[in-house]
């Protein structure tokens, strides 16, 4: 659930081989020296996919987003960025937008590739549903996307 708000709905992370995964996220990734070098706008691209690969693992039970905000906040830094999220807790409306970009890039992982037609055709009623919050988010997000929010909060110290 949002913060002020009354919407409420799931988010379908990863329940099975979640060491795994984030083994093989980490791997493909390729550490600092995928950010090294790189503009901020293609840093921030390749942190914001990271952060929702290792969101959809969802590693952490308690925890989760504020460990990943320091892992990519920490990661920036070793690569010479800085990495700043205060910005994305001053307020609720500030949070939200997070919460809902991070939710709609998690959704985008667990159902790839979900088009309307794919959700209307389904049996499984998970995928179905997935479209039509997923649609919602991103209604909601506008160009506020994850990538977006991490381009804003991302630079180089002077």
């Amino acid at each position: 659930m949002l913060e002020d708000e009354t919407l409420v709905y799931a988010v379908h992370y990863l329940h099975r081989g979640v060491a795994a995964r984030i083994a093989v996220i980490l791997k493909r990734f390729g550490g600092t020296g995928a950010l090294s070098g790189r503009t901020p706008r293609v840093a921030a691209r390749r942190l914001a996919a990271l952060y929702a690969d290792l969101d959809h693992a969802h590693g952490f039970y308690e925890g989760n987003s504020r460990t990943l905000r320091e892992f990519t906040r920490s990661l920036a830094d070793a690569a010479g960025f800085t990495l700043d999220w205060i910005g994305t807790g001053v307020g609720a409306a500030e949070r939200n937008q997070l919460y809902i970009a991070r939710d709609a890039a998690v959704l985008e992982r667990a159902f790839p590739g979900l088009t309307e037609q794919r959700a209307m055709e389904t049996d499984n009623r998970a995928e179905y549903e997935a479209w039509f919050r997923l649609e919602r988010l991103r209604g909601m997000l506008g160009e506020r996307t994850l990538e977006a929010i991490l381009r804003e909060r991302l630079s180089r110290p002077n």
